[in-house]
């Protein structure tokens, strides 16, 4: 599960390096490999975090040296680092949302790493370096990507294309307004070669 895991994570940062260069298609590589990492962290988060094999996880016997609270720690992780995906998928497809879901990520990273440190000081437990490593990891990303704005981040992202970046900044603060709409959707036309 580790191999997949680090495969996903490193298609996201070379997804996250492509949007930011306005590479075509890169946009289906970050939300793929979102989407594949959320899901991961969400549906076997208690797995991964308790070093279960994938292919053990139904057989009894793999908890049996596990306590109830390694599984819950294992699930509440999963949920934060799924939330932290969703939220850098967010701001880097411009989606609405972006800056809530932001939000709930460091929010959940940061209660995950406070009870971690807590129960990890005067052990020396492996489940807590595990669920730390990730969680300062997405946390971070998370928190960097909160302190930037969405207009600047649009305008790093689309810096070679100013009239898309004022036509798009024209409806947001008229987002009623139909020729303003159809103004932003010709100039994104453009952008894509239609």
């Amino acid at each position: 599960m580790k191999k997949v895991e680090k495969v996903f994570v490193l298609l996201l940062l070379i997804g996250m390096v492509l949007r930011l260069m306005l590479v075509p298609r890169s946009a289906a590589l970050m939300f793929l490999s979102s989407v594949v990492l959320c899901l991961f962290y969400f549906y076997l988060g208690f797995a991964l975090f308790n070093d279960i094999r994938l292919r053990s996880i139904f057989k009894k016997s793999s908890y049996d040296n596990i306590n109830t609270m390694h599984v819950l720690a294992g699930i509440a992780s999963g949920f934060a680092l799924s939330a932290a995906c969703v939220g850098i998928m967010f701001k880097f497809l411009s989606w609405p949302g972006s800056f809530f879901q932001l939000l709930l990520a460091v929010f959940a990273c940061a209660v995950i790493f406070v009870i971690s440190l807590i129960k990890m000081k005067g052990s020396n437990i492996p489940f807590y370096k595990r669920i730390l490593t990730r969680i300062v990891l997405f946390g971070s990303v998370c928190v960097l990507l909160l302190a930037i704005p969405q207009n600047t981040f649009f305008e790093i992202m689309w810096r070679n294309h100013p009239d898309y970046i004022r036509a798009e900044e024209n409806l947001r603060k008229d987002p009623g307004n139909k020729e303003l709409l159809e103004k932003a959707n010709e100039e994104e036309r453009k952008l894509h070669g239609h």
